[in-house]
């Protein structure tokens, strides 16, 4: 099996997890907003935001590094293994004393305790991380996408159980602690390697070096990507944080999703092909492509009937965040086709770009974002999307200098998909003359319509995708 058809399989496999980890992501969403109350989802927003920011700079994360290196011996694993645990076990105790601290600086005792029990998280996640990056390197999607699924209706069905249990918001950190545990069993069961008793500094310098400085690219991206929340969380309430954070995870889920499909199988794929940029300039537009043709249309539906899936989905209560809904929709499509250069400049061996840009783009964020505070959630979105927006067009002039990208061929590849975004938009504008206007009808007929727009643009890469089908099926 050439690349090419590996890399096919392995989306199809981890597009399929991927969609059931949505589904199943959003009936708990469901289920949990019907229960909770916003200020709820708004705290637990400042306990995952408090948790990732003294994860992200205090654990090294050895893991890219395993995938980006052509050639690891045991040795080396097992070195990087106990160092990591090490430092995963001082993240979780920076953690657990820096609880008291977050929950006086925002003014809720409850935050203490939640903190502490969702450190344990950091710790938990060394255990199974490098099975986990070896699947990956080895492009072995099909298993990834088997444990991710288990775990993904694992952690929702401990989570329900525990809020029918009258859990309250303690069932919001059931989730992702439910899974992290289950990992530890799974991913060896499915890659069997166990570490040795060795630490050789010597021999993982390469590794240390690499791992620094993607460390370092991943901080600012961290910081860059929840300066939203951090900001929210200081200049509004928890109440109207919860609203944020319900908004955005309904747009970012399947985005998020969608878009870590590919780049979990990108940075591999292009780590296998660091040396040909031709190459990489094909696979970077054909990704670009499938990523407008899903979220495009995707943020376009979110943008025109947000009302009505707001009331749908969740209930008339969280009706305030349908317009915090609206305003957020096209950040996940900006986000979606952002996020594949950080793959792309890792796998190149050129992570201190990243590093550059994440300086840069967390310093202007957050100065229009301080400003932009004084105005209200509504503007405070529109800011956001401004800054991706801005974001965008400096990664096409990095990618243009790098691998010869231009924008008229990016503007080609996502015609299809911008001519399917239009008119959803426009069938909501006309809305209101449907004899019978029934949502559910109405997306099934938007996306037939959109479907026959896509293939008449995009009909080569349709009848590509339907002969690899065809050759993997026989």
């Amino acid at each position: 099996m050439n690349l090419k058809e590996k890399v096919f399989n392995s989306s199809i496999w981890f597009g399929f997890s991927k969609i059931v980890s949505s589904f199943t992501s959003l009936i708990l969403n469901i289920f949990l907003a019907r229960i909770l109350v916003p200020k709820d989802f708004g705290v637990f927003a400042i306990v995952t935001l408090s948790i990732g920011f003294i994860s992200i700079i205090s654990n090294i994360g050895f893991g890219d590094s395993l995938i980006q290196k052509e050639k690891t011996n045991s040795s080396q694993m097992s070195s990087l293994f106990w160092i990591n645990i090490f430092t995963s076990f001082l993240t979780t105790v920076l953690i657990y004393s820096l609880a008291y601290p977050i929950s006086h600086y925002y003014g809720n005792p409850d935050l203490a305790i939640l903190i502490k029990i969702m450190s344990i998280e950091v710790i938990i996640s060394s255990f199974f991380i490098f099975h986990k990056k070896m699947l990956q390197k080895e492009i072995d999607f099909k298993t990834l996408s088997i444990i991710d699924m288990f775990l993904n209706i694992f952690g929702v069905s401990f989570s329900i159980i525990a809020a029918f249990n009258g859990a309250g918001i303690y069932s919001l950190i059931c989730f992702p602690l439910s899974k992290a545990i289950m990992s530890v069993f799974v991913f060896p069961f499915f890659y069997n390697w166990k570490p040795e008793l060795i630490l050789e500094f010597h021999d993982i310098s390469d590794h240390i070096v690499y791992s620094l400085k993607t460390k370092l690219s991943y901080v600012f991206i961290y910081i860059e990507r929840n300066l939203d929340t951090f900001i929210l969380s200081s200049f509004f309430s928890e109440k109207i944080l919860g609203y944020y954070s319900l908004s955005f995870s309904l747009i970012y889920l399947p985005v998020k999703k969608i878009s870590h499909t590919l780049t979990h199988i990108l940075f591999p794929t292009f780590s296998l092909i660091k040396n040909d940029y031709q190459k990489i300039k094909q696979w970077y537009l054909s990704t670009f492509k499938i990523l407008s043709i899903i979220t495009f249309p995707l943020c376009s539906f979110f943008f025109s009937y947000s009302n009505e899936i707001i009331v749908l989905i969740f209930s008339e209560k969280w009706i305030p965040a349908s317009d915090i809904l609206r305003a957020l929709s096209f950040i996940g499509a900006m986000q979606s086709i952002n996020i594949i250069n950080t793959p792309l400049l890792n796998a190149v061996g050129k992570p201190e770009l990243n590093i550059y840009f994440g300086i840069f783009k967390s310093i202007f964020l957050s100065i229009s974002l301080l400003i932009a505070s004084r105005y209200g959630i509504i503007i405070f979105c529109y800011v956001v999307l401004i800054n991706k927006v801005i974001n965008f067009f400096i990664i096409t002039l990095i990618n243009k200098r790098l691998f010869n990208i231009n924008y008229y061929e990016l503007f080609l590849s996502i015609i299809g998909s911008i001519i399917f975004s239009t008119l959803i938009y426009v069938s909501s504008v006309f809305k209101s003359i449907y004899v019978v206007y029934n949502l559910p009808i109405t997306s099934a007929l938007i996306i037939i319509f959109g479907l026959s727009i896509l293939y008449k643009f995009h009909d080569q890469d349709f009848q590509k995708i339907f002969e690899l089908i065809k050759k993997n099926n026989k």
